[in-house]
Order: structure tokens, then C-alpha cells, then sequence
């Protein structure tokens, strides 16, 4: 449980973290995009730089909107830091819009289907049709989950992320506190608690993959209170931890080795995604091989592969983008991902050529401050070409097509309560799920 100590100066720095995010909304810091910001040049690619990108990009440690704590709480100790450090993302951001729903369904450019999404109003999980109707809602608390625990606060209350099987199962992710598989009826299937974020998938073998959060260790073993270590679980399908891997270490062996040290704080890394490599991109890549595992380091704004077999990163780019989210390989052999930050207060979602070192397609096309989330945010690549994404400070989520026009979008209706404002609840994720993947499942439990 959180001492007297440790609840003020989490009140306090939560204050200060929403203060920020007002700021930077507002463009009291630095220049404004309205007063004569402009779109920052495409980079220019040393072709020297063969192996690993902008090398000497240097890591940036921005205002935090995710992680309010700070060097500077020297008031807290080595345990009390350690759990406030881990507190996950607030629950709303910013204030409502004033529709809600399915505001755009062009029904036929937009791509069919079911659209599973997570929300910080309560800890459950909705699968909406295309026209915003809710067909099936998942739904467990913490306390249901990880009965006995006794700690309460953000990440508790709320899912992060929630990812659906094929039977209707669900892989959720209750923020550093909890890994859960629940049946279509939100009966638990088996549960991990501790340290568990951010993300989960699986490959074509079944096999889980997940983050945990976990002490650093030092060379002889032993756990150290300088830093945080993100552990690359294996799971069975039934639950059982197959395997644990040190990121931090990984890295630590790698040509990024020396970025650790420019990011100030115990979390170094931040890692906020997962993918498994498959498929046609990865017959198309001169860099990836098959069953290797894609990873997005947000403290370190960089991108890396690790080779499940050696436990090394065999590669990895930071890039013109900064605190990004949701990296995914295409089957073109390019990468997709969500850049919260690189264009200061405005977001972008683009596609990076790890062969020639340079930007493709991008949406929008220049700085827009109506699309902006500094923390959270996904992207999907759809089967027709359009590409989903979620603006989750927002609580919205809208497709577009090849050439930026938005033909669906969704504004969640779900609000939370801060210190008497209303703010729209944060969307953890939304992605949309085909037709002949939920209806056989839906249909029975109808």
C-alpha cells in the first residue's frame, strides 16, 4: 500500500504531469504551430549509416506526460520511488468533444467489420459494430483478477489493452499490475500478476509474448534499485512462463548501448510495443528473419529486433520521430508507426524503409495540432489499404485512405472525473477485427 508520503507526492506530481500536458496543448511551451511553425525537413540519410540508422541520433528526455516522477523526488525511498515510477497513464487528458459516436461511416470505403476497443472509464473491454453499436462487452476488475492485492491506483481501475482470439477469448493487459486470459463470458483462464504493461500478442504457434517490469540486475545477479529492466516474457497458452528476457541486458550489448545513459530517471527503455515478425514483410526485408521480435523503446524514441535464440538485438534505428508507439512491419517490408512527438504538439503516423533509411507515406502531411496524442496511440494497416488509427488523449479513432481521407471515425462518449472535470476517457487501444473472426463466437454466445 502507498505510504502518507508516497499518496501526497503522487497527488502532487500528477498535478504537475496534467499541468504539463495543458501547457503543451496550449503551446505555452516554445512556439506555437499557428504562429509560424513549420514542418521540419525530411532527413537527410548518410548512406555510411548502413547498420543502425541515425547512430548518433542522442536520446531525448522530454517533459513526461506518461511518468510524473522525477529525480528530484528525493524524498521518497528506493521502494516508495520505485512503485510511483511504474503508476500507469492517467485516466483523461483532455476535455470532450462535443459529438460522440460514429461521426463518419463511408460504407463503402471503409472496411468491414468489428472494432474491439479499451477505454480508462472502467476495466472492460467493448466490441462495437461499425455503426458504434455495442455487441459484446468483457468486463473483470482488478480485485477479481489478482484477488488479495492491496494496492490502489492508475492502471488498477482501468485495461491498457486488450488483444481477442479466435474463440472469443481475451489477452488483457491491466497496466504494471496484471496479465489475464478471460473467456468470452470474462470468466478468468488463468492470470499473472506483477509488473505486466503495455502490451501482448502471440505467434502462429500460440505461444504469448508480454512485457513485465522488473529491477535491473547487475552482472553477478543481483537485483539493483538504479534501474528498471522491461523482461520479454514466452507464455504458453495455458499460462505458464516459458521463458524470460533482459531487455536492458540485450540492449546493453548492442551499438545503442551508450543512449542508456543520456535518459535520466530508473526507467530507461519505457518499452511500449511488441510484434512478432511474419509473413510477407519479412520475406521482403534484408534485415528481419521469421519468429524474430519487434520492439519500440519510447525513453529511447528507437526501434529494435531481438533474436529470441541469442537474446541479442541484431537490429535497431532511432529516427525522426520521438516517444512513437505501435511499431508494426508491412508486408512491403516497411514499417508502420504511431510518432507522438517528433513534430513537437502535433502527431503523425508514418512509414520508415529500413533499407534506405528514409520516410515514405505519412498521415497527416504537415503539422496539424487537431491530431495530437503525447502519450498512448496506434495504428493499424487495414486489408484495403486504409489505415485505422487511434488519438487516444483524444478518445478518438478514425480510418483513412491511401491518400488521407477519413472515411470512419469514432468519438468515444466515455468520460472520467478529475479533481470535478469532466475529461473524455483515454483510449487504451481500438482495432479492427474481420467479420468471419468474432461472428461464428458471437453467434453462439447470442
Amino acid at each position: 500500500m502507498y505510504t502518507r508520503a508516497m499518496l501526497k507526492a503522487k497527488s502532487g506530481l500528477l498535478l504537475i504531469s496534467a499541468l504539463v500536458v495543458i501547457a503543451g496543448l496550449f503551446g505555452i511551451f516554445g512556439p506555437g504551430l499557428e504562429q509560424g511553425g513549420a514542418k521540419p525537413p525530411d532527413p537527410i540519410v548518410d548512406p555510411a549509416r548502413v547498420d543502425f540508422g541515425w547512430q548518433d541520433t542522442t536520446a531525448k528526455r522530454r517533459v513526461g506526460f506518461f511518468n510524473p516522477v522525477r529525480q528530484s523526488a528525493t524524498a521518497l525511498n528506493a521502494e516508495e520511488a520505485a512503485q510511483l515510477e511504474t503508476l500507469g497513464y492517467l485516466e483523461g487528458y483532455e476535455p470532450p468533444s462535443a459529438a460522440s459516436g460514429v461521426l463518419i461511416h463511408d460504407s463503402e470505403r471503409a472496411l468491414p467489420g468489428y472494432n474491439l476497443y479499451v477505454s480508462a472509464h472502467a476495466p472492460a473491454a467493448h466490441l462495437m459494430n461499425m455503426s458504434g453499436q455495442v455487441v459484446h462487452r468483457w468486463e473483470r476488475t482488478y480485485g477479481e483478477i489478482c484477488p488479495g492485492g492491496t494496492r490502489d491506483g492508475p492502471g488498477q481501475n482501468h485495461w491498457r489493452r486488450a488483444k481477442l482470439l479466435d474463440n472469443g477469448d481475451l489477452l488483457v493487459v491491466l497496466d504494471y499490475h496484471a496479465l489475464v486470459r478471460l473467456d468470452r463470458d470474462s470468466v478468468p483462464i488463468w492470470t499473472l500478476c506483477g509488473g505486466y504493461h503495455h502490451d501482448v500478442t502471440w505467434d502462429s504457434e500460440g505461444r504469448i509474448f508480454a512485457l513485465r517490469t522488473a529491477p535491473a540486475s547487475t552482472q553477478d545477479g543481483r537485483p539493483t534499485a538504479s534501474a528498471l529492466d522491461d523482461l520479454l516474457e514466452q507464455i504458453s497458452p495455458t499460462g505458464k512462463v516459458l521463458s524470460s528476457t533482459s531487455l536492458l541486458a540485450s540492449l546493453a550489448r548492442s551499438p545503442f548501448s551508450h543512449l542508456v545513459s543520456q535518459v535520466p530517471g530508473r526507467d530507461k527503455l519505457h518499452t511500449n510495443a511488441i510484434a512478432v515478425l511474419e509473413g510477407p514483410g519479412v520475406e521482403r526485408s534484408s534485415h528481419f528473419s521469421a519468429g524474430q521480435i519487434l520492439l519500440s523503446f519510447r525513453n529511447l524514441d528507437m526501434l529494435a529486433v531481438l533474436s529470441l535464440e541469442s537474446e541479442e538485438l541484431v537490429w535497431a534505428t532511432t529516427g525522426p520521430w520521438q516517444a512513437q508507439h505501435e511499431p508494426v512491419l508491412l508486408e512491403s517490408g516497411r514499417l508502420l508507426l504511431f510518432d507522438n512527438l517528433g513534430w513537437g504538439e502535433a502527431s503523425r503516423i508514418v512509414e520508415y524503409d529500413p533499407d534506405t533509411k528514409s520516410l515514405g507515406w505519412s498521415y497527416p502531411k504537415a503539422p496539424s495540432p487537431s491530431f495530437f496524442s503525447p502519450v498512448c496511440g496506434s495504428q493499424q494497416r487495414l486489408s484495403n489499404g486504409n489505415t485505422l488509427i487511434v488519438e487516444s488523449t483524444a478518445g478518438r479513432a478514425f480510418e483513412v485512405t491511401p491518400n488521407g481521407e477519413v472515411v470512419w471515425e469514432f468519438r468515444s462518449s466515455h468520460r472520467v472525473d478529475r479533481n470535478g472535470v469532466a475529461l473524455v476517457a483515454l483510449m487504451g487501444n481500438l482495432y479492427r477485427v474481420a467479420l468471419g473472426e468474432v461472428e461464428p463466437w458471437l453467434d453462439r454466445t447470442r
